[in-house]
């Protein structure tokens, strides 16, 4: 009844504040709440929490549920245990609901043997944990877990966060993987983090900088993938592919769970496990991160691995992204030049061959 409780409490209070804004206010400001199903299944990702107190930071806390959902999982163990929650939190509408969350939890871990300590820093977490000058080291890592579903939006690179935040930064940054990274750094050796994000960050060049140095810091242990673009934040309408990480600060490579679901519905949830280079692919020292579904797409991944050349070995260079159909239109041509390039469609790549020019009136030139 407990755990039923404080999982309904949690997602009252998102509703609370949902009904308050608007979709269009929660998006700019970064916040798509997580659904209660979610919280539990990662905290549940943690191991055992240590006899001593455990240091857990919650940056971007939102109204509180994974907080929440930490606590519940306390008060199903049978030996008492002792927490400490750091909930970093700055918008003046949600602090108010945050405070009676860990009230609320407060209460349910006194009653049942529990102890709960807390603090709310109402403040920026990124300019709040930075290294701001080489004579400035920055807060010392001082937490054994991190769990967090971050703000999402996309920063200047002028702007004060990315530029404390440099290091982990190229091209523009979104704001979410620098609470990655800064949360990393406030975990002691052995730490660990669970964290809800999109997937965004797993290749491609703008992420390049932040997969090496999180991955260099970080071992995964647990990748969750859901099939579903909509399901997970359907509240929110967030056309967006999330993931869930577990990693450990310092630990070992070793073989990694991967685990797949429709949306926030875990029924039926698939799971296998997968040599960690499997997964996390450093020959290029780029630490591209390939997550399969299935045993098929296994078998796929496991064919191109086994071609004989790589692309930049065959003269080829890749980029994706610089080409968007509809902001090139003064460069799209139908007929070929001395000027142009063909211009290949998904339509043109079929199963083991590329058909060009296409029939179908689109553009074949840039």
């Amino acid at each position: 009844m407990i755990k039923q409780e404080l999982t309904q409490f949690a997602a009252d209070q998102q509703r609370r504040f949902d009904a308050s804004t608007s979709p269009q206010t929660r998006k700019a400001q970064g916040h798509f709440g997580t659904p209660a199903p979610l919280a539990r299944f990662m905290a549940d990702m943690f191991s055992n929490f240590p006899a001593t107190e455990c240091r857990i930071l919650d940056p971007g806390a939102g109204v509180g549920t994974l907080s929440v959902a930490i606590c519940q999982r306390a008060l199903e163990q049978k030996r008492p245990c002792s927490l400490y929650l750091e909930l970093w939190e700055n918008d003046a509408h949600l602090l108010p609901l945050l405070h009676e969350s860990m009230r609320h939890c407060q209460h349910a871990m006194r009653d049942a043997g529990h102890q709960l300590k807390w603090v709310i820093r109402d403040d920026d977490f990124i300019l709040g944990n930075c290294q701001r000058s080489l004579f400035d080291r920055g807060p010392e890592p001082s937490f054994h877990r991190v769990i967090m579903n971050p703000p999402y939006f996309k920063l200047r690179k002028e702007s004060t966060q990315a530029q404390v935040m440099k290091h982990v930064v190229h091209g523009q940054p979104n704001i979410y993987s620098l609470f990655m990274a800064a949360a990393a750094d406030l975990l002691v050796p052995g730490g660990e983090m669970v964290a809800i994000t999109p997937r965004s960050y797993f290749n491609g060049p703008y992420f390049r900088k932040f997969r090496k140095w999180f991955f260099d810091r970080l071992s995964a242990r647990s990748i969750h993938v859901f099939q579903s673009r909509t399901e997970a934040f359907k509240e929110d309408a967030v056309l967006q592919e999330s993931v869930i990480l577990h990693a450990e600060k310092g630990g070992l490579p070793q073989p990694i769970l991967l685990t797949t679901s429709h949306g926030r519905s875990l029924a039926g949830m698939q799971r296998r496990t997968v040599p960690y280079e499997n997964v996390i692919d450093d020959r290029n020292g780029d630490h591209v991160v390939r997550v399969t579904s299935n045993a098929v797409e296994e078998e796929i991944l496991a064919v191109i691995d086994r071609l004989p050349l790589r692309f930049s070995e065959a003269g080829f260079e890749i980029s994706t992204g610089p080409v968007v159909n509809f902001r090139c239109l003064d460069f799209l041509r139908h007929e070929q030049a001395d000027d142009t390039a063909p211009l290949l469609w998904m339509h043109n790549v079929r199963p083991f061959i590329t058909r060009f020019p296409p029939k179908n009136g689109k553009p074949t030139h840039i």
